[in-house]
């Protein structure tokens, strides 16, 4: 079954990167050197990839959504960001966990783990 697609544009893009600097700042991460990219990506509605030795960071955000979302886009673009920024938050807890005796699938699934938790502590303080 096919679901149907929410298709975002230029506004939606540049609100995502508002807000992804809004929660570094709020969070403290100003040594990050950050970029953006608007992607064609059916997995995922944003992501971000970190390299920690030289502290450069890439946010995506996907160009669609599926229909499944429940609360205003721009409440839940904004949600997206501060989840891949909590990402961020955690990069080098999962880069230090990633030399120990454990698999990369493991630390993905207790990363994540982590990040919903902080999301459903945090997100419903502050909307």
């Amino acid at each position: 079954m096919n679901s149907k697609k929410i298709p975002l544009n230029k506004y939606h893009f540049v609100y995502f990167k508002i807000r992804v600097q809004y929660w570094i700042d709020y969070f403290g991460l100003r040594e990050w050197l950050c970029s953006f990219e608007f992607e064609d990506n059916d997995e995922m509605h944003a992501r971000v990839w970190y390299d920690l030795e030289s502290y450069t960071c890439k946010f995506y955000l996907a160009k669609n959504f599926n229909d499944s979302i429940e609360e205003k886009l721009e409440t839940y673009i904004d949600k997206c960001a501060f989840h891949e920024v909590f990402h961020l938050l955690l990069s080098e807890f999962s880069s230090l966990a990633s030399k120990r005796y454990c698999t990369q699938s493991q630390l993905d699934a207790a990363e994540e783990k982590f990040v919903r938790k902080m999301e459903n502590l945090v997100w419903n303080k502050l909307v």
